[in-house]
């Protein structure tokens, strides 16, 4: 199941353990870590997209490396709250990856999608334009997702 409310995922998200957030894109895909106590949300790594196949071998590496509970997946809206095709591109890979992981028998991972308006903006203007990371800065947006995520599951918590 992948799911889209927050409030629907602080009843099932364990309240220690790191999270994993990724920044989907059609050539790379942005990838961020937090620590187990769900504090800080650190950038990771940035994976050249080659194909689900070769892409989902590379996150789940991840994933089993570092013990990872939960995939927050950034969901590209529109500011009005609509989708656009890169929602649709997005969730067609939040659902082939969920496939993916059933296949192999990963458990206990949670999958979530979550709205990620800005973040590639801001991730941008963090670096700026005469940084040599100027063109490399999907794993700080995926940063920013799961920043905004752990804040948002920390707010609805009181």
């Amino acid at each position: 199941m992948i799911y889209k409310d927050i409030n629907e995922l602080r009843k099932i998200l364990p309240h220690k353990g790191r999270f994993l957030a990724i920044d989907i894109g059609t050539k790379k895909i942005g990838v961020a870590i937090c620590d187990d106590l769900q504090k800080i949300a650190t950038p990771k790594t940035i994976i050249a997209r080659q194909s689900n196949q070769k892409d989902f071998t590379k996150l789940l590496s991840i994933i089993q490396e570092n013990h990872i509970k939960a995939i927050i997946m950034g969901f590209p809206i529109k500011m009005d709250g609509s989708t656009n095709l890169m929602s649709d591109f997005v969730m067609r890979f939040a659902i082939n990856f969920e496939k993916f992981l059933s296949e192999l028998r990963v458990e206990n991972v949670v999958l979530a999608v979550f709205d990620e308006r800005l973040s590639s903006f801001v991730a941008r203007q963090n670096i700026g334009k005469n940084s040599s990371r100027s063109q490399h800065y999907d794993d700080i947006s995926a940063s920013l997702i799961l920043e905004n995520f752990l804040n948002c599951l920390s707010e609805s918590e009181n």
